[in-house]
């Protein structure tokens, strides 16, 4: 996976030590703080975003990155390893390298496209507001939405071969029904452009 993103602000205050500082080890699963000590993957199974990391006390107790490290609240320090994060790294040290005329004209290329996908799920599919309640039902949400996008894309690069509109039909009462489980006028938000 080659990632083309620009580099985002980190979250946390800039008196924390942020997660770059961080020296994480896919291979034996770990992650190695700033102070040199290890923080060990906490559970059998990952959490809906990633790994949790988290150090010993007794490594957190007399480190002089204290201060800065661990929060007020707690008594070490914790990281998630999201999903991707590997490729998530490679992409922010190309873009701190700088990028080359090619990855430049690929993000403008590509910027323009997803930010006109993701107004149209936005304006017309109903996404600019969560239908329910929970990470999961907003979840659900958005796959339908993304799946009536493609669908109606597929409907009109098939509606230009008549032999073909049986199909076109049957995309079209699936978009309509997906459209009826987001809570949309099939009529208007979900029509196939033909």
């Amino acid at each position: 996976m080659d990632a083309v993103v620009v580099s985002q602000r980190e979250a946390g205050a800039a008196s924390k030590l942020p997660l770059r500082r961080f020296k994480y080890d896919r291979r034996h699963q770990l992650v190695r703080c700033p102070a040199g000590k290890m923080l060990h993957r906490q559970g059998e199974h990952p959490t809906e975003r990633g790994w949790i990391y988290r150090a010993r006390v007794c490594d957190c107790r007399q480190c002089p990155l204290k201060q800065r490290c661990v929060p007020k609240s707690g008594a070490v320090r914790t990281v998630l390893i999201v999903d991707g994060y590997e490729a998530l790294l490679r992409a922010r040290r190309a873009r701190n390298r700088g990028w080359d005329e090619d990855r430049k004209e690929l993000y403008r290329r590509h910027q323009w496209w997803a930010e006109g996908r993701n107004g149209e799920a936005k304006i017309q599919h109903g996404l600019a507001r969560a239908a329910r309640r929970g990470l999961w039902n907003v979840a659900i949400q958005s796959y339908l939405t993304a799946a009536v996008i493609n669908l109606k894309r597929l409907a009109k690069a098939l509606a230009g071969n008549p032999r073909l509109r049986p199909a076109v039909v049957a995309l079209t009462r699936l978009i309509d029904g997906f459209c009826r489980l987001l809570g949309l006028d099939p009529a208007t938000a979900c029509a196939v452009p033909v």
